[in-house]
């Protein structure tokens, strides 16, 4: 899991993957449950002009992580989420 926070407004992110990942791309899923192999799915808390506290899920979309030495970049692409009642 990657973790990212945004200490003016409050947003957090947070990316699953199935295990450590390594260059390359992932496709977004909306359940942690179909993680696999080149799969990701991202949870975004407190969204900018949103409600205070609301959870988003990603549907669809990409992250494209590099790799150099130890710094690890997700590039995202295409992003849909959704948020549950």
């Amino acid at each position: 899991m990657a973790r990212g926070l945004d200490y003016y407004t409050g947003t957090t992110i947070e990316v699953c993957f199935q295990s450590p990942p390594v260059a390359g791309v992932y496709t977004f899923v909306n359940s942690s449950g179909l993680l696999g192999p080149n799969k990701a799915f991202m949870t975004v808390t407190n969204p900018p002009s949103q409600d205070a506290g609301s959870v988003w899920y990603s549907s669809a979309g990409s992250i494209t992580i590099t790799i150099s030495g130890s710094s690890i970049t997700g590039t995202f692409s295409n992003i849909s989420c959704y948020k549950t009642p």
